[in-house]
């Protein structure tokens, strides 16, 4: 991919520029998906036969109303800084960065946990006691994410004491309310 990359970006960069860098960076990576789905055989899994439609019927019901909710998502990470920016000054953003470290590791965990029990909950959809295994996950979730919520909030000031520069100290302040923001 890396060669890729870099043979696309020499021969789109100089009449493309910047336009023809990122051409290139997705160009590498159709080829190696190419590449790799070839060499693996996993064509051999693609095709329309293999689609069945109540199951799709279902993950479309249960996948379409987090499309607005990640996009929303995206859209706040990636505007929040630039205000921030306009509206408080440069201090204000490593003050921002500094707090939002501990949130950061409550999406982390929560992350990890989120992709593993995808692919638990495929497992056990059709099992007869899904709802109850669903539902006392969902519970101990969020009790699991409630407990690290307090823990993060009772030791924000320590922690960003520990690990911050001085002159950031004043982040502990905003760990609070970025961490239930997160919850």
């Amino acid at each position: 991919q890396v060669a890729c990359t870099a043979g696309f970006a020499f021969l789109l960069m100089p009449s493309h520029g910047l336009s023809g860098y990122l051409m290139s960076i997705i160009m590498a990576n159709i080829v190696a998906a190419i590449f790799s789905g070839l060499s693996s055989g996993a064509y051999r899994y693609f095709g329309i036969h293999f689609i069945n439609l109540n199951k799709l019927w279902a993950l479309l019901k249960y996948g379409i109303p987090l499309i607005p909710n990640t996009i929303m998502w995206w859209i706040v990470n990636g505007i929040n800084r630039p205000i921030m920016e306009v509206f408080l000054g440069l201090d204000a953003i490593g003050i921002y960065a500094v707090a939002n470290k501990l949130p950061a590791v409550l999406t982390m965990l929560f992350g990890i946990f989120s992709n593993a029990w995808m692919i638990t909950i495929l497992e056990e959809f059709d099992k007869p006691d899904f709802n109850v295994f669903f539902n006392k996950t969902v519970r101990v979730l969020f009790f699991g994410i409630s407990l690290f919520t307090i823990v993060f909030i009772i030791s924000s000031k320590l922690i960003v004491w520990m690990f911050a520069a001085p002159n950031f100290f004043v982040a502990w302040r905003y760990v609070p309310v970025l961490t239930i923001g997160i919850l």
